[in-house]
């Protein structure tokens, strides 16, 4: 009996969401389904290609084996919907990004608005979310992640890094007596969080040198952590990329460098990637982050 390019394709979610009940979810399919599609795989391939408990999951030699082979038929489904999306005039292809908040407007929307220019049978759709997101759950063609490397069911290529320093605008700076002297002075500023960064946020500028703060206000957008900031509430963490966005004469001024980290563009295929998910990766690194 030959292996169904179906079981083959439950067997992977089976893998990659590390459960049945999870691959369950994701095709729609019933759990006792998944059982059945992974039970038909292991009798064609004469092998067990998981060894299965009631609280544990464990790949098989054989299962590593034929894996590959399980990823390489997804994306070669993946490229043929994309061939065949591109045959009809009437139907667009889609390019389906997510990216932090951070990220979005200074850098994703106008690589992307550069691609789509370039590619008018393209259409876009941008999900803006700092939290990670399963690529295939969510059917994302390209994840742009801050501070992570590759997971182990994506691949990915390094695009640039984000710079983010604490700052304040001219005014606030004014009213706390001028620049701070030393790092703990920043205490007793008033400090503007996004959500991401929790109810209480610590800031270490060295190995000695720390803070702890509550935040007066929190945003879940960058957009309002820099407008309560112009607007001389207090302090934040803000990419250098967003401030250079505002343009000459705004009135954020850096006080001090936090973090340099590397940014991440994941996507699902190992081989044979998709033209649209190159375009907007090279477009990412060319334009220098």
């Amino acid at each position: 009996m030959k292996p169904s390019p179906h079981d083959m394709m439950v067997f992977l979610e089976v893998i990659e969401s590390r459960s049945f009940t999870g691959a369950a979810d994701i095709m729609g399919l019933t759990k006792s389904a998944v059982s059945h599609a992974v039970n038909r795989l292991e009798e064609s391939v004469g092998q067990k290609l998981l060894l299965r408990t009631t609280r544990s999951m464990t790949i098989t030699d054989a299962g590593a084996r034929i894996l590959p082979h399980c990823k390489q038929l997804r994306e070669t489904y993946a490229l043929t919907l994309d061939d065949l999306q591109s045959m009809g005039t009437q139907v667009s292809e889609t390019l389906t990004v997510t990216a932090p908040d951070a990220l979005c407007q200074s850098v994703v929307v106008p690589a992307l608005a550069v691609l789509q220019k370039e590619n008018k049978n393209l259409s876009v759709r941008l999900i803006t979310d700092d939290k990670p997101v399963k690529l295939i759950d969510q059917k994302i063609d390209v994840a742009i992640r801050v501070g992570a490397t590759a997971p182990q069911t994506a691949y990915g290529k390094r695009v640039g890094t984000l710079h983010e320093k604490l700052y304040a605008s001219e005014g606030y700076i004014a009213d706390m007596g001028g620049m701070p002297t030393q790092f703990s002075d920043l205490k007793n500023w008033a400090y503007i969080a996004n959500d991401w960064q929790g109810s209480l946020v610590r800031h270490r500028l060295n190995e000695k040198e720390m803070i702890e703060v509550i935040p007066s206000i929190r945003c879940n957008g960058l957009s309002d952590v820099i407008t309560f900031v112009s607007l001389e509430n207090g302090v934040a963490m803000i990419p250098d990329i967003a401030v250079e966005r505002l343009g000459v004469g705004h009135n954020l001024v850096p006080l001090y460098e936090m973090a340099s980290t590397p940014i991440y563009a994941l996507h699902q295929y190992e081989t044979k990637v998709p033209k649209k998910v190159r375009g907007f990766i090279k477009l990412l690194t060319q334009m220098s982050i």
